[in-house]
């Protein structure tokens, strides 16, 4: 009967890029019946996908229509070799919107933290309040190239509605 087996990828605080290791799956003769001991082992690739090893800090990112701001903070948790470029973009521009539109962490500015500011834009709809998914992404063309397979993070930025539905009578 099969058996599951799991394979956890370990974080090891070194920007290395995606790290690739063979399984061998193996009959131990010692422990097994002869008629099994010619079964030939079987090799699988693990692929551990390098993480985006950064940190953010700030309140709920909650805005409102009156072009309030609120503001979070990102810093890398471990020295980059080189330059990282870190994009933040909105997914919906007429809610909220971000600036900077990118961060640049190099290997002397790694541990400051950097100020991302989010807006509440104002628009005359009723329409409740409404999230904006913000994706932070490593720019390739201007990052190492170790960092180009490192997944896309998203944060949830809500934007509170200051409109009232117009009643006629």
């Amino acid at each position: 009967s099969s058996q599951e087996v799991t394979l956890r990828g370990v974080e090891d605080d070194e920007n290395d890029g995606d790290q690739t290791t063979d399984v061998t799956i193996s009959v131990l003769d010692h422990h097994s019946d002869a008629a099994y001991h010619s079964v030939s082992d079987v090799v699988y690739t693990w692929t551990t996908v390098q993480q985006l090893d950064w940190h953010w800090e700030g309140e709920n990112l909650e805005v409102n229509e009156v072009q309030s701001t609120t503001t979070f903070t990102l810093v890398l948790t471990m020295q980059p070799p080189s330059d990282r470029v870190l994009s933040i973009v909105s997914a919906d521009t007429g809610e909220v919107t971000v600036a900077p539109a990118q961060l640049t962490f190099t290997s002397s500015n790694w541990n400051s933290p950097q100020t991302v500011t989010t807006t509440g834009i104002n628009d005359t709809t009723v329409d409740g309040s409404q999230n904006a998914t913000l994706t932070l992404a490593v720019v390739d063309a201007s990052s190492d190239n170790d960092y180009d397979p490192v997944t896309d993070v998203t944060l949830i930025a809500t934007n509170t509605d200051d409109d009232a539905p117009t009643t006629t009578t």
